[in-house]
């Protein structure tokens, strides 16, 4: 279950990603921020959305891609006593472009941010 829950989270990230990235103009940087609600993992890596968490996508000149999703984690979730990391390497089935880094902190709140190279 989680990791059909990560493949879908996935997908609509990197369809969101990519349909912006198409219609940047060849060369040029951009920032894009949005409001939609990003999935994430919680302390115990399963995904969740926080439909009021912010992405940020920012387009290099180079053509590399970096989104940024903050957030906190849902009402309920218990929190962790120490900041809490994930990487595409904790073998949690989650995916987010090429490379992806979350870190949770003790107040709930979280940072995911994943990078892509053309």
């Amino acid at each position: 279950m989680k990791a059909s829950l990560a493949a879908a989270a996935a997908v609509a990230l990197v369809s969101m990603v990519g349909a912006a990235s198409a219609a940047q103009p060849a060369g040029k940087g951009a920032t894009r921020t949005v409001s939609l609600g990003c999935d994430a993992l919680d302390t115990t890596a399963t995904p969740f959305t926080d439909p009021a968490s912010t992405l940020q996508v920012v387009f290099t000149p180079s053509g590399n891609v970096n989104a940024v999703c903050n957030g906190h984690l849902l009402a309920g979730t218990d929190l962790p006593a120490t900041a809490v990391s994930f990487t595409e390497k904790s073998g949690t089935g989650f995916v987010c472009l090429q490379r992806w880094e979350e870190t949770i902190e003790p107040d709930g709140s979280f940072t995911l941010t994943c990078h892509a190279k053309p």
